[in-house]
């Protein structure tokens, strides 16, 4: 560059924006972030976005401009099931972006034109309901609802003994969602059907959560039979050449893989299956959230096994402190009722 530019010491050739996200997500890996997938699944998003709208995804002519206008275009944008993305994962992207124009910022001062992010306010969202623990009652019934789903799955691309082993593994493993859709068939131990049939303990290993961390769980029998059952009658149906996934996706697809907000509307879909059986509004089930099987697991674990210490409840559900243990295993009126009714 000649005298007087602004980056006397910067290669203009590397004004590209997919290759600074390819730097930043070798540093988020180097730093042990957690869903680093999924950022750079959002902010290769935003590339294709600027490169649509300027020809070019040079990074620095962005201006918060462009990031308002990455904001509307995802409000409007729709999912492949026909509804807008929401809020929260509106908010998301630009979370990631945040950091990422800070991480920029840092890296190579001056080469932008102040923060593309400056007056982009997060999208003003719904209180969700917070994650909650099932009742033993809401526990039984669903099971027999998941039991049955192959009798109301009647669509060509349904996968009934999918959807049914899944919801047993959130109870049993207490797995996260990106943490199910990150198993590898490979990885559940004893693999074999016959044999995941017979065993009397059955693992999934390798389970990677937060910060590169990685636990083993356990498959309960009701989880055991519900996955031999999967994996015997509809995961050949998906499974193409070098499909490693645990959890296939059902129809033609390059990435087999199942996506983690396609678990949502498998459980969506359960907890309405559950409701329209089972009316009784106090084991109303809908919405039903990834959350709150993985709630319900390290509550059932902690009802059950009085002796189980706080390490070994940490240990098995991938948290990094105490205070996890009192959110997810905080007692509902109605499981507290019971347990005083059991006192007389």
């Amino acid at each position: 560059m000649g005298k007087g530019s602004p980056f006397p010491e910067y290669d203009f050739g590397r004004d590209q924006l997919n290759i600074w996200i390819k730097e930043y997500v070798v540093y988020l890996d180097q730093e042990g972030a957690g869903e680093i997938v999924k950022a750079e699944r959002m902010l290769n998003r935003f590339c294709s976005f600027v490169h649509d709208r300027y020809g070019k995804d040079q990074l620095s002519i962005l201006m918060p401009r462009d990031t308002k206008a990455f904001q509307t275009w995802l409000h409007d944008k729709e999912e492949d099931g026909g509804c807008n993305y929401s809020p929260s994962y509106i908010n998301s992207h630009l979370v990631a972006l945040g950091q990422f124009f800070k991480w920029v910022m840092i890296r190579q001062p001056g080469l932008l034109q102040g923060n593309p992010m400056k007056n982009v306010s997060i999208v003003r969202a719904r209180a969700e309901p917070e994650a909650k623990a099932l009742t033993p009652r809401q526990i039984i019934s669903l099971k027999n609802t998941a039991d049955r789903l192959p009798l109301f799955r009647t669509r060509k691309n349904a996968r009934p003994f999918r959807d049914r082993a899944i919801a047993y593994v959130f109870l049993s493993a207490g797995v996260r969602r990106h943490e199910l859709t990150g198993i590898d068939a490979i990885q559940v131990v004893p693999s074999n059907v016959e044999e995941l049939r017979k065993a009397r303990r059955a693992k999934i290993v390798r389970v990677r959560g937060k910060r590169k961390t990685e636990r083993t769980v356990f498959l309960s029998a009701e989880t055991r039979s519900a996955l031999a059952d999967y994996l015997e009658k509809e995961r050949p149906l998906d499974a193409v050449p070098g499909a490693r996934a645990l959890f296939l996706s059902a129809g033609p697809s390059e990435d087999k893989r199942l996506h983690p907000r396609s678990i949502n509307k498998i459980l969506d879909y359960i907890g309405r299956v559950h409701d329209a059986n089972f009316p009784d509004p106090e084991r109303r089930l809908h919405p039903l959230a990834p959350h709150d099987l993985r709630h319900t697991c390290a509550s059932e674990l902690r009802r059950g096994n009085p002796d189980m210490t706080d390490q070994d409840l940490m240990t098995y559900m991938g948290w990094s402190d105490k205070e996890q243990i009192a959110r997810y295993t905080k007692a509902q009126e109605e499981v507290m009722a019971s347990f005083v009714e059991r006192m007389d």
